[in-house]
């Protein structure tokens, strides 16, 4: 029932499905079988709402195996649902706030307060759960300055947790086709360099890492998010000059392409969009709903 309203698999791919325990029980012993691996991977945008978390992590821990799960709704699990990922190998729990403040995560759709994330960590650690990661974004539609503010302070407070290492990954927020955030536009590199800053600022630690993305890199993924028929040839002559970073600016400029006008412009809402005549399961009024109670929802 959650749809964070910056994922393309929320609007895409609903509702959620899940595999059954005996399903994946054959899929595992198969694996197993006809690979020799002693790891399992679990991979899926929601793993947490499998009705049998903790019985899916048990089926792979009782067969021996060590255990990699990917970024959680640690707020959703429970201290033996930790204890039995930890029995499997795990040190590392991996969570998504995305935001620093509470006001920005309900209009981006995910409602975690932080008291939620600290109290899941704190489960994590006493069930032996030895690092803790976390994923945030920049660029965000909304933000403002105090939301890293409110990221510092929620990193004071998982740091009180005592965890060998926090480690923080940062991203830039990519507008992404077919989601209600379709229409915004990438932050500008200008706002994004100093938004960077600022999370570094915010999460300058001796015990933790900071990570963030290239941002010209940020900009390719949007162009590849929101791009129409003209990306393609763009591409082709990229791949030609050997797909380098700097082969982009070269082509665009030779094709008379704006490519900093392309990602950095909002869509107006009754704009004929590349990607409009694609049925991918939300409807346009559906997508600009979810918007405008985004926007509503970060004014407060």
């Amino acid at each position: 029932s959650r749809r964070c309203r910056f994922c393309l698999i929320s609007w895409t791919s609903a509702p959620a499905r899940h595999r059954s325990l005996s399903r994946l029980e054959e899929i595992v012993d198969e694996g197993v079988k006809s690979t020799g691996v002693g790891k399992v991977a679990v991979v899926g945008a929601g793993f947490q709402d499998h009705p049998d978390v903790e019985g899916v992590c048990r089926l792979v821990v009782d067969r021996g195996l060590r255990l990699s799960i990917p970024s959680i709704r640690g707020d959703l699990l429970s201290r033996e649902a930790f204890e039995v990922m930890v029995k499997g190998g795990l040190k590392t729990i991996t969570m998504a706030p995305e935001a620093g403040s509470e006001r920005l995560r309900e209009a981006l759709g995910k409602p975690i307060d932080d008291e939620a994330l600290i109290d899941a960590a704190a489960r994590a650690k006493e069930a032996g759960v030895e690092r803790l990661k976390l994923y945030f974004m920049v660029g965000l539609p909304w933000e403002t300055l105090e939301d890293y503010e409110e990221a510092k302070a929620l990193l004071d407070k998982l740091l009180r947790i005592g965890f060998t290492s926090l480690h923080v990954s940062v991203s830039v927020f990519i507008p992404k086709a077919g989601t209600p955030f379709q229409w915004l536009p990438l932050a500008s590199r200008r706002s994004v360099v100093r938004a960077l800053k600022a999370i570094k600022k915010a999460a300058k630690r001796p015990a933790v890492r900071v990570d963030v993305v290239n941002v010209r890199e940020a900009e390719l993924q949007a162009l590849l998010s929101l791009g129409d028929r003209r990306i393609g040839r763009l591409l082709e002559d990229v791949a030609k000059l050997g797909g380098r970073l700097g082969a982009w600016r070269t082509v665009a400029k030779s094709l008379g392409f704006d490519l900093d006008g392309f990602v950095h412009r909002p869509r107006d809402l009754d704009e004929e969009l590349p990607w409009g005549f694609i049925d991918q399961g939300a409807s346009t009024s559906t997508l600009v709903r979810e918007l405008e109670k985004a926007a509503s929802l970060a004014r407060g």
